[in-house]
């Protein structure tokens, strides 16, 4: 079953405690709903130098998908 670890601090602790070490390296598997892949991903404004967004041909923001998770 599903534990929400969101109430309890100890909880998470020690759901940390028991998966330290587990896996070397983690995979994502390829996700069947569109839902599922932008959950991986955050959307965030390409900035200049100068801090200002880079805009294209129409004027409007570029954006990109960064990873959530490194």
């Amino acid at each position: 079953g599903w534990v929400s670890l969101k109430q309890q601090i100890k909880l998470f602790r020690m759901f940390i405690d028991s998966v330290r070490g587990f896996k070397e390296r983690y995979y994502v598997v390829k996700s069947i709903t569109p839902y599922a892949t932008d959950s991986l991903y955050k959307t965030e404004v390409v900035t200049e130098e100068n801090g200002s967004a880079r805009l294209d041909a129409n004027g409007l923001p570029v954006m990109r998908r960064v990873p959530r998770f490194p």
